[in-house]
């Protein structure tokens, strides 16, 4: 699409987030390409790994979460993308992380299997319900393989922070 900036990255975003309305609470997923798939995601918090069946708990500001993906993609291909979105429960995206962006390459073996770790320390999230979605994408990061909805999850917190996050800090006083 061409036109201002603001307009053309909200639609792009919206297509991700309608890309992903196709999965189901279980992980499952109706579109999956053929060239490659997420196999599995285990979502822990420090070695603690976390059930899909209730809405865990996260502390703001102290609890660290971990992300362990294992997926395939045909070996005729370039090594893949993945990226890691967090919603709102509204569907508007907080944050993001990829492989791509961040300039980590995964290593594919001659099976074309593969897995790779995302840690958030300190999740900065203040309270609310969010949900952590993962893609395998391209070699660019722009054709969607497969997506998955690894996780809805609370965050609670003990101060009186406000906002959707809070950013990290330092005071001095002179």
């Amino acid at each position: 699409m061409l036109g201002d900036t603001a307009d053309v990255l909200e639609l792009y975003n919206r297509s991700l987030f309608e890309s992903s309305e196709e999965v189901g609470v279980d992980g499952s997923c109706e579109k999956q390409s053929e060239s490659a798939q997420i196999i599995a995601i285990e979502v822990s918090i420090g070695k603690e790994p976390l059930s899909k069946e209730a809405i865990p708990i996260v502390k703001s500001s102290d609890s660290s979460l971990a992300i362990k993906i294992s997926g395939w993609i045909n070996s005729e291909l370039e090594p893949p993308n993945i990226g890691i979105v967090i919603n709102d429960v509204e569907g508007r995206n907080i944050t993001s992380c990829g492989t791509n962006v961040d300039g980590v390459d995964i290593p594919v073996n001659e099976g074309g299997e593969f897995r790779v770790k995302c840690s958030l320390p300190n999740c900065p999230l203040l309270r609310g319900i969010y949900e952590l979605h993962v893609f395998l994408l391209c070699e660019r990061g722009v054709y969607i393989y497969d997506s998955r909805l690894a996780l809805r999850f609370k965050v609670t917190q003990d101060h009186e922070s406000l906002g959707v996050f809070r950013i990290p800090h330092t005071w001095s006083v002179r």
